[in-house]
């Protein structure tokens, strides 16, 4: 059994959890796009998240296989909500999605 740290509601599988804080009941899992200056554009999904860096940011200098589910944790927004769910991810540092978007901007000066 699962349950909700935000509402108390109960799952019977953490898959189950995980739709549920996908959901527009909490959206614990988005993920931000890290070179959107001015605007903060918010996915629901990595794969999204791939495809919109794909085709708006194409100057990016990462490699597409960093948009796994397990590397979402970099972009989330989050990312203490991520990390209790995703399983395979090492938050070592708190602070590396910010760290994450703070070298991707450099990379595009």
């Amino acid at each position: 059994m699962e349950k909700c740290w935000l509402c108390e509601a109960n799952f019977p599988d953490r898959k189950s959890l995980n739709v549920h804080l996908i959901s527009s009941a909490h959206r614990r899992l988005s993920v931000m796009c890290a070179w959107c200056d001015g605007k903060e554009n918010v996915y629901t999904r990595i794969a999204d998240l791939e495809s919109h860096v794909k085709k708006v940011h194409r100057k990016v200098a990462i490699s597409m296989d960093q948009f796994t589910r397990e590397n979402g944790f970099d972009f989330a927004k989050y990312p203490e909500d991520y990390a209790k769910v995703v399983e395979n991810i090492n938050p070592t540092n708190p602070r590396r999605p910010i760290k994450r978007k703070e070298e991707s901007h450099n990379k595009l000066e």
